[in-house]
């Protein structure tokens, strides 16, 4: 379908959602008819407690961010970058919050977490998961409570879980999971932990918190995303602009920016009467 949008000729716009491959498919797809795209591509957020954070709100924050829509969410928080000095207490409290979740039918009521799309997405972000910990990270915790509800395809669910210990270089910090695991990455200074959420082809969103608003606007304003929650998990507003930027996406959507994606720029240019051109 997605070829045929783009090779129509009364198609003048296309814009996507989706993951960067096809979004890259689409633009090849549309260039030979110079058609305008605006594209919201894959992500991998990157998620920084600064150094005072509060962190009974940071883990407030966090499992309410991962659990929603079960973590499928382009802009969620795929990579939590936290001081090694406060790594356990975090642990700790995410701990804390993970077990306490009630995972099951989405549609009841009391439910914190409903399942993912399919078991083949359960079984991918599984293998994730096993590969970190194989290359020497470690689960924190996991709430498996879906597994014993009734009437349940339990292989539709994947349990909420906390990894610790996770490096840059894991499949697990390089990819959009899509699944509802908190990866915590540790840093030593703020600095290093800006260049590391960099440090990927990715820039839809991103997340600081910390109590002090200077440190953070300043570290918000240092990485290379399209939109960056300051101690706020759902940043994403209709009468706010939002894309992606690097291998994101390209364009806006919401906000005036976002109309003006589907508008075009005409001039009609009359002389004034007695006046000759």
């Amino acid at each position: 379908v997605g070829g045929v949008f783009a090779a129509h000729p009364l198609v003048r716009i296309i814009s996507l959602t989706g993951s960067t491959a096809t979004g890259a498919h689409v633009l090849a797809a549309a260039a030979p008819g110079i058609k305008r795209v605006s594209l919201e591509l894959g992500g991998n957020a990157p998620f920084i407690v600064l150094p005072d954070a509060d962190l009974d709100f940071v883990a407030a924050e966090l499992v309410r961010l991962k659990v929603f829509v079960s973590g499928q969410v382009c802009v969620t928080a795929n990579r939590v970058f936290v001081p090694e000095s406060a790594a356990t207490e975090l642990e700790a409290r995410l701990a804390e919050r993970v077990a306490a979740l009630v995972v099951g039918n989405g549609l009841a009521d009391g439910v914190d977490m409903g399942p993912l799309i399919h078991a083949a997405a359960c079984r991918d972000v599984a293998t994730r998961v096993a590969a970190a910990v194989g290359e020497g990270a470690r689960i924190v915790t996991e709430n498996r409570s879906a597994e014993a509800g009734a009437g349940l395809d339990h292989a539709n669910f994947s349990p909420p879980t906390v990894v610790a210990g996770v490096t840059d270089g894991m499949r697990l910090a390089q990819e959009e999971i899509f699944g509802p695991v908190i990866p915590l990455l540790a840093y030593r200074r703020v600095g290093e932990a800006v260049e590391r959420a960099n440090a990927t082809p990715y820039g839809l969103a991103a997340y600081v918190y910390g109590r002090d608003l200077d440190r953070c606007r300043a570290v918000a304003g240092a990485l290379e995303v399209g939109i960056v929650g300051v101690n706020e998990w759902r940043p994403l507003k209709a009468e706010i602009p939002f894309g992606g930027v690097k291998q994101s996406g390209m364009g806006a959507e919401g906000g005036e920016e976002g109309l003006r994606e589907f508008l075009e720029t005409r001039v009609i240019s009359i002389p004034r009467p007695g006046i000759e051109g």
